[in-house]
């Protein structure tokens, strides 16, 4: 999914999301061709069960 997708999968605005994306010591799951983020729901879902961060 891109990265509109994932934003709304997850309920957070794009900007957040990718705060998250660059927040260091995140290991999110997503891949980036050219500005594109592709995002896997199932590796998403994997890494939602085990993440802890906190956006400010």
């Amino acid at each position: 999914m891109d990265i509109d997708a994932a934003a709304r999968y997850l309920g957070l605005d794009v900007y957040d999301l990718v705060k998250v994306i660059h927040a260091e010591g995140v290991e999110f799951p997503y891949v980036k061709v050219g500005g594109r983020f592709i995002i896997n729901r199932a590796s998403l879902d994997k890494w939602l069960e085990t993440a802890r961060i906190e956006i400010k």
